[in-house]
């Protein structure tokens, strides 16, 4: 089962470390569990990432990155994540990485990896790559799922190191009971030519 930490509360932390935070605790603000979803936030008519990000260059003070499950070494879960847009609002990048998953059937292992079949949905994907737009201490204000582009994953532990190309996005909600994630289709897109991440793995925090 997926956890959905991308889509509940890791977020959060990107606003309040582009607010100049020093609390690394990732919690939902209303203390629900961490992999709570919180994907029910209302979408606006307007899009709310921007068309082109370019090439990111990752801010070392807003990306962070976090595993669960298994160990350090052979996690379940991974997520590297930073700020692509400071804000406020602030918007994010995030490249989660399920083991058992699409493209990561055979667990997390270093290679590079094409945003193609499983990995274009929410509810499919190993590597599951997002930009949350509009974040905000309280919710997301859209989110958008990765339709093409790819992935290596230089390493996990103890650094969490991967690089991304080419990446393009569409507009999506993610049901919270399938983790179904639905195009909106109000023509809504974005893209981001390249963009790293490099962090120390540390594990998730845990309410």
């Amino acid at each position: 089962m997926k956890i959905v930490t991308a889509l509940a509360a890791i977020p959060l932390s990107l606003s309040l470390l582009a607010c100049g935070g020093d609390d690394p605790t990732i919690l939902p603000p209303d203390g629900s569990p961490i992999d709570a979803p919180r994907i029910d936030a209302p979408m606006q008519a307007n899009c709310q990432a921007t068309a082109s990000y370019g090439a990111v260059t990752a801010n070392p003070e807003t990306t962070a990155a976090y595993w669960d499950g298994g160990t350090a070494q052979a996690p379940e879960f991974a997520v590297g994540l930073t700020s692509i847009a400071a804000g406020p609002p602030a918007d994010g990048v995030q490249i989660e990485l399920y083991a058992g998953f699409g493209a990561l059937s055979g667990g997390i292992v270093p290679d590079t990896y094409t945003i193609t079949g499983d990995e274009l949905n929410y509810a499919t994907c190993g590597v599951c790559v997002t930009i949350q737009a509009d974040i905000t201490q309280d919710a997301v204000g859209s989110v958008y799922m990765a339709t093409g582009g790819s992935v290596t994953i230089n390493s996990i532990s103890p650094t969490f190191s991967a690089t991304a190309s080419n990446l393009t996005f569409e507009h999506v909600t993610i049901d919270p009971q399938t983790f179904q994630s639905t195009p909106v289709g109000d023509g809504c897109n974005s893209s981001i030519t390249s963009v790293a991440i490099d962090a120390t793995l540390e594990p998730l925090p845990q309410q």
